[in-house]
């Protein structure tokens, strides 16, 4: 592609780099104590809210409009970019949420668009907070799948789907405390591994999804090593870097209204329907959203990335 376009990379609005830049350090400090917390106690609940709720108060005040923060203005900035930079016509594309970003691109400010391709499409109809159920267990169950399809794999770990169900609701009866070194070394940390937990780490590819098969099992077999140390490195994020009040401020103006608590839980039983279902999957990142350029292309971080 470097060959014949341009590559035209933007941070959205609210990203590190960007004035103002819509960091969370209070949700950030918060997970990382989060990994040696019970996943959906109503304790950790409430410590998680006290530092959104730290991070919204603290915006604004600094004179934040937090409601500038939606894909609607985020496609309204890709607009005015291809305006700024003289480019007659450009190609998007789009990847997960920005699928609903270039969706939305396309149908508020056609002009100047040569062609839209997207894909792990999250189309603005369908996003919302009850329909991350269903694209965990998507993502998970292709994992499953994955493995079932290849005899070494199936014979070596067959029924996975039984081992995972299994496992989230033995850990979520009996969480387990360990002490686990993060990969990227350092001094190990306490960590609470449940069910909900578990889910989670499966969601945020916190175990790659090749290791997946057998981490399930020597999980089931006694040894949680590999899903510890993915708790484990939590515990060390990197601090006010992460556009938490871009993600929530899009999350709470476009996804949450007109869905209900028990929706979400009804939502989460459709998509797991053997067994009890944790708290819905709090994603830690958007993937990555594209737009390019005809004879360039754009990228832009994720929402809720720097």
């Amino acid at each position: 592609m470097n060959r014949d376009h341009d590559l035209i990379v933007m941070a959205q609005r609210g990203t590190l780099h960007a004035q103002p830049n819509l960091a969370c350090p209070e949700i950030d400090r918060f997970g990382a104590k989060a990994v040696g917390l019970v996943y959906d106690a109503p304790s950790t609940g409430r410590r998680l809210v006290r530092a959104a709720k730290e991070c919204r108060d603290r915006l604004a005040a600094g004179g934040v409009e937090l409601s500038a923060y939606n894909t609607t203005e985020n496609a309204a900035d890709f607009a005015d970019l291809r305006k700024a930079l003289g480019v007659e016509r450009w190609n998007v594309y789009g990847y997960s949420y920005g699928t609903d970003l270039a969706l939305t691109y396309l149908r508020l400010h056609p002009e100047g668009i040569r062609s839209v391709a997207i894909d792990s499409v999250a189309p603005p109809q369908v996003v919302s907070l009850p329909w991350t159920w269903d694209s965990a267990r998507e993502g998970i169950g292709a994992i499953l799948a994955a493995c079932a399809a290849q005899p070494a794999c199936q014979s070596r770990y067959p029924n996975l789907p039984d081992v995972l169900t299994e496992q989230v609701r033995r850990l979520e009866a009996h969480p387990l405390r360990l002490t686990a070194q993060p990969p990227a070394g350092g001094t190990p940390v306490e960590v609470v591994l449940d069910g909900g937990a578990l889910v989670n780490l499966l969601v945020a590819n916190a175990v790659k999804a090749v290791d997946v098969p057998a981490a399930l099992d020597e999980l089931a077999h006694g040894n949680p090593e590999r899903f510890a140390r993915a708790q484990a490195a939590g515990a060390t994020p990197v601090v006010g870097e992460f556009a938490h009040g871009l993600t929530q401020s899009v999350a709470c103006s476009e996804w949450v209204p007109g869905f209900s608590e028990s929706d979400l839980l009804a939502a989460g039983r459709r998509a797991f329907p053997g067994g009890r279902t944790p708290s819905w999957p709090r994603h830690r990142s958007f993937p990555s959203s594209t737009t390019s350029a005809g004879s360039g292309t754009s990228r832009t971080a994720p929402p809720s990335s720097a």
